[in-house]
């Protein structure tokens, strides 16, 4: 076996905590699909929506157990591409899945009648959350977030205390999970109303954020970050070259994903209106007969 490939399986660290919440969100998602299906309720327990998923909670388990996170604290281009994932490929992939109605369906009977209580439209905690979704607040929140665990003093203090390096990935994929929410339209739909505009938007105004990280790390003439000077290089990898590395990835690829998500998200609507249309015609022509 090629010795980094051995070398990344072998830094695998199985957490339990982390390893009990995954197999938990996992175990009420395959109850609740198998129950939705058994109702034949099968769009929303499509197999699709399964796979995505899974697939979520695989990179999430990925970016907190494995070779991700351990060349993290030695890397800061993959420092770089954990944060990618825990704010926006996890939480999209999740959300995508439109999981709530599964996971509630997965839930014993008196569980599931306690959210149900909660999420009723009368519910304090869902006039509050409504409330408190709106998408500027969710932006804020989601920027917020990662200018935050970028400063130099507060990165470096992330890299050498375990605690606060848990509660810099916990405060991404919250953060990210919140964001994506409305955006992705997933139930239950007791946030903040966000048209087609406002969620457009609020991608859009998350590129320029990316970019002056992204520009600062790749053309800064000395390392931003002291912890990387302190630790051993990989791959004949200097610091720099490193930073340079980190700083395309926040810059590049994650503008491009949200420019991405614009697109798919206009393409989506302009298709439920050509449905809309399309059906329209044909209650037309029907009338005419």
């Amino acid at each position: 076996m090629n010795p980094v490939l051995q070398a990344a399986l072998a830094t695998w660290e199985w957490r339990p905590s982390v390893l009990a919440v995954a197999l938990l969100a996992a175990g009420v998602y395959a109850a609740g699909w198998v129950a939705l299906r058994r109702q034949g309720r099968i769009r929303l327990a499509a197999w699709w929506r399964l796979a995505v998923y899974l697939l979520g909670l695989a990179l999430l388990l990925a970016a907190l157990l494995s070779f991700i996170d351990v060349y993290g604290a030695l890397l800061l281009f993959m420092h770089m591409v954990q944060h990618v994932l825990l704010l926006m490929l996890v939480p999209v992939l999740l959300l995508w899945a439109n999981p709530f109605p599964v996971l509630l369906y997965g839930l014993p009977v008196a569980a599931r009648r306690a959210v149900v209580r909660f999420l009723h439209p009368e519910a304090r905690f869902r006039r509050e959350t409504r409330r408190l979704t709106h998408p500027g607040a969710l932006y804020a929140l989601y920027i917020g977030a990662i200018v935050l665990w970028h400063d130099t003093g507060l990165y470096n203090l992330a890299q050498g205390n375990g605690l606060i390096h848990d509660l810099e990935h916990i405060t991404f994929f919250v953060a990210g999970m919140l964001f994506w929410w409305p955006v992705m339209g997933a139930a239950p739909r007791i946030h903040h109303p966000t048209s087609l505009a406002g969620r457009m938007a609020v991608l859009l105004l998350c590129v320029p954020p990316h970019v002056v990280i992204g520009a600062l790390l790749s053309f800064v003439e000395n390392p931003v970050y002291e912890h990387y000077l302190t630790v051993p290089r990989l791959w004949g990898m200097d610091v720099m070259q490193d930073q340079r590395l980190a700083g395309i990835i926040m810059w590049i690829p994650t503008g491009m994903m949200y420019i991405a998500g614009v697109v798919i998200l206009l393409a989506r609507h302009l298709n439920q209106a050509a449905r809309r249309i399309g059906s329209g015609l044909d209650r037309n022509e029907i009338e005419a007969t």
